[in-house]
């Protein structure tokens, strides 16, 4: 009788690590602690709900916003795949997205207006990516030469990054607007 039921065990067992299964699960350990959250600050569960469907899909901007947030998290899910697979763990993904992003708005603000539309988006992507690239060979120079953790480095370089974005963005010499209105100032 014990031997008819291991392989229905073995199945059972197959089809909870299935990454469908995974996903599932962890969406719902993931809702039930915000909404245990939002109900420590008060917030009862329709609520939430509420809130979250309106922020998310509750007028164009919001969708646009979802989507945007939702393609960046994703490029940076698929670099730390990359990277996984390699052997190596880059939590860095943030830092990068920040030079990249630094790289393509430095050069996309310096491009002619002459120039065609689709050679001054090509450059600004390839911009992105080798500033991204080069962001990440920090950590794997410091990994090679000196065996430093990648997984530290990457992380602690994620702030440098946001400081960087911080720096360009406050900075009236780099990318800071003249201040004329509260519209110019820094978003």
């Amino acid at each position: 009788m014990k031997a008819l039921n291991r392989p229905g065990r073995r199945a059972m067992r197959d089809r909870l690590r299935n990454p469908l299964s995974v996903a599932a699960v962890a969406l719902l350990l993931a809702s039930a602690v915000g909404l245990a959250l939002a109900a420590g600050a008060g917030a009862g569960p329709g609520e939430v709900i509420d809130a979250l469907i309106e922020g998310t899909l509750g007028s164009p901007f919001a969708i646009g916003t979802s989507l945007n947030n939702a393609a960046i998290i994703m490029f940076i899910a698929a670099g730390f795949t990359v990277a996984y697979r390699a052997g190596l763990v880059n939590v860095g993904g943030e830092g990068q997205m920040c030079l990249g992003g630094i790289a393509a708005t430095a050069v996309g603000v310096s491009v002619p207006g002459s120039m065609p539309v689709w050679i001054g988006v090509a450059l600004a992507l390839l911009a992105a990516v080798l500033a991204g690239g080069c962001w990440a060979a920090i950590a794997a120079w410091l990994y090679i030469r000196r065996g430093t953790s990648e997984i530290i480095t990457t992380l602690l370089l994620n702030f440098v990054g946001l400081a960087l974005v911080v720096l360009m963005v406050q900075e009236p010499a780099l990318l800071r607007q003249p201040v004329t209105s509260s519209e110019t100032l820094p978003q």
